[in-house]
């Protein structure tokens, strides 16, 4: 699909090299462990003292969608010796990546955040940062998060605002717009309707639900950190695209565009662009 194009542009030896080996490596590791490495430290890392900041000493939490933990190791810190912190996500891969890097005191289960394996009233905290746009059955996500939620429970919630509002992903979406030469939004980005997201809670029987946007950096080291992690780390976020995984033309290519589109957000330090994000906290 994109090997003809490849051929058109030239490369530097070392970049090539560079992806040549992470490729090589890939293959080597799971998804997850790339996901962990390369994406979590920039993209989710920033926002995890704002998910949790609701959180109080004594808390019982669970962290609904919780990848390799990093909101759950944040959580685990706030909760201290007389709090309880629980992790779930759909992807072992992810969880067992969780469990080998985290405290021994957190629980973690496979589960679906629409049929969530917990009792009524269980929870004081309930976390879910960047999942909602993944569920299908949007609706009753929401509802299994306040039925778990004791009275007076808190939740917060954020779900990425359109690729458009973001410098890296909207040249992610331009680039592989035009390889496939048709329109291709990425689908973690595809639940930017703030009031659907407040109707949702609304509906679940939210109350005191406070939405905003609110903006963090994120920062790769280089420009092809960005692409190689988003390629062989986050199969969600590729969609049907998932099929570039292992293919080093279509990575060249990709890095390409990506650094024609941003050189101005590019200096010595590396790749920096503002990320918004959706924020919801609500009360039970």
């Amino acid at each position: 699909m994109v090997k003809s194009l490849a051929l058109l542009a030239p490369f530097n030896w070392f970049l090539m090299a560079y992806v040549n080996y992470r490729v090589f490596v890939s293959m080597q590791v799971n998804h997850a462990e790339s996901y962990n490495n390369i994406l979590v430290p920039a993209i989710f890392q920033p926002w995890a003292h704002l998910i949790c900041k609701h959180i109080k000493q004594g808390d019982n939490v669970l962290d609904a969608g919780c990848g390799t933990g990093v909101i759950t190791r944040q959580a685990i810190e706030q909760v201290g010796s007389n709090g309880s912190v629980t992790g779930i996500d759909l992807n072992q891969n992810m969880l067992d990546i969780a469990k080998s890097r985290s405290s021994s005191d957190i629980e973690w289960f496979q589960a679906d955040v629409t049929e969530l394996p917990f009792d009524d009233n269980q929870f004081d905290v309930v976390t879910c940062q960047q999942v909602l746009q993944f569920v299908p059955d949007k609706q009753k996500a929401l509802d299994e998060l306040y039925r778990v939620l004791r009275p007076n429970g808190r939740l917060t919630l954020a779900v990425w605002k359109s690729a458009e509002h973001s410098p890296g992903w909207k040249a992610l979406q331009d680039s592989l717009s035009e390889i496939i030469n048709e329109p291709y939004p990425l689908p973690p980005f595809s639940f930017d309707q703030p009031n659907k997201i407040e109707a949702l809670a609304t509906t679940a029987g939210f109350k005191n639900i406070a939405l905003s946007t609110v903006t963090k950096q994120t920062h790769f080291k280089q420009t092809s950190d960005f692409v190689f992690g988003i390629v062989e780390g986050s199969q969600n976020m590729l969609g049907k695209l998932s099929e570039l995984a292992g293919d080093i033309d279509g990575i060249r290519v990709i890095n390409q565009k990506m650094e024609i589109k941003l050189s101005t957000y590019i200096d010595d330090k590396g790749l920096t662009f503002d990320q918004p994000n959706n924020v919801l906290h609500a009360i039970k």
